[in-house]
């Protein structure tokens, strides 16, 4: 069967106007010239205003219809999905979050986010219910859900020690309860670290960029032995894209939850095989990300300091059993973490530090012939290990 249908022109709905929305809307438009209708309270700045979105932008501007709705208004977003017929819509995509539904709750108050993300989350899909839909809903979780579970798999028990775990496991009950009783078909994805250049700048891994290309020092706060299961923003869209866009009577994913990590391999862990998405330490991201920058600059004097831990989340450690989303979906991640450190390094070297053009291609281009280097090296390894066996 068919994963995508391609008989007509898929309506999706985006709740959300993020930095991971803008890559799937980018992705359903192009190439697929799906109809977007991206609701949230905010101007679609976050999307126009994405620079890794170049080449791309007027054509988004063109194709997606963009509703704002005004903070916390019930009825004007019943009004606007009555006004959109909502029953008819093909897939809708849950990436709200209280990060980004409004300006006004940026500040880190627990009470408003969990009023953002469990109780508008409810008058969401009791509205969609109510108006009769009874497509796709795909809804975008975190691995912080499980807590520290040791290997997780989808039945492993939710234990969520982190505020942010907790409000996200509590949202993924509602999706599961109303869903089952207005007949939704739903898809929970319990991600890891999602990361790219434009993901905020005070997410580790942009700020351990900045840190390294500044010659300041890298903070970690807690012990560092805290894992994180990083995930490209790519990865993670051009799942949720194919997920949205398959045929409607292909129900693989319909009523289920997935892991979705960034690093999937085979490991063979209390003599069971599984497939892993293994985390990566913050000090191990740390250190790869000072080994890459000072093999392009040797001079680079940035050291690692460690802090009282400042959060909740500085102790969890996440690895994912992503067997099911592999064999159900045949998904393997593409953007390896380590692979893609250069493309975070000159984000962040040109639009967070704001180098100027010939520096940064400089950077770029000390960076490619490394990994040209690297690439080289390693095949040389490979065939140096099958003439050992052979």
């Amino acid at each position: 069967m068919s994963s995508v249908d391609t008989t007509k022109n898929k309506y999706v709905i985006v709740f959300g106007s993020n930095e991971l929305a803008s890559f799937i809307i980018r992705d359903l438009i192009i190439p697929h010239e799906t109809n977007v209708i991206v609701i949230d309270f905010n101007d679609p700045e976050q999307i126009y205003n994405n620079p890794d979105l170049e080449g791309v932008k007027n054509i988004l501007v063109e194709k997606i219809r963009h509703e704002h709705i005004s903070e916390l208004d019930i009825n004007e977003l019943k009004k606007l999905l009555i006004n959109i017929d909502v029953a008819n819509i093909d897939s809708i995509i849950l990436c709200n979050s209280s990060q980004y539904w409004s300006k006004k709750y940026l500040s880190r108050n627990i009470q408003a986010s969990e009023y953002i993300d469990i109780k508008y989350n409810k008058h969401i899909l009791n509205i969609l219910g109510k108006l009769g839909y009874k497509n796709r809903l795909i809804h975008l979780s975190t691995a912080l859900v499980y807590g520290n579970n040791g290997i997780s798999n989808e039945n492993t028990e939710c234990k969520p020690t982190t505020k942010r775990g907790i409000r996200r496991f509590k949202q993924e009950q509602q999706v599961i309860e109303l869903s089952k009783q207005y007949g939704i078909k739903y898809t929970i994805l319990r991600l890891g670290t999602v990361y790219s250049g434009y993901m905020p700048s005070d997410r580790a891994i942009n700020t351990f960029a900045q840190n390294v290309l500044s010659n300041d020092s890298i903070i970690i706060f807690g012990s560092g032995l805290q894992t994180r299961d990083f995930i490209s923003v790519r990865d993670v869209s051009e799942l949720v894209t194919k997920m949205a866009l398959m045929d409607s009577k292909d129900n693989r994913i319909d009523n289920q939850i997935f892991n979705v990590g960034g690093n999937i391999k085979e490991l063979h862990v209390d003599d069971k095989t599984h497939i892993l998405s293994e985390g990566i330490s913050i000090t191990g991201l740390a250190q790869a990300m000072l080994a890459r920058i000072r093999r392009y600059n040797p001079q680079c004097s940035t050291t690692i300091i460690y802090k009282k831990k400042r959060s909740d989340e500085d102790d969890v450690k996440i690895t994912l059993d992503c067997r099911k989303i592999f064999e159900i979906m045949g998904y393997v991640n593409k953007y390896d973490l380590v692979r893609t450190l250069d493309e975070v390094i000159l984000f962040n070297a040109y639009y967070r530090l704001q180098y100027d053009n010939s520096t940064v291609s400089e950077i770029k281009r000390r960076l490619k012939e490394l990994s040209v280097e690297g690439e080289r090296k390693l095949k040389e390894e490979q065939l140096l290990s099958e003439d050992e066996h052979t």
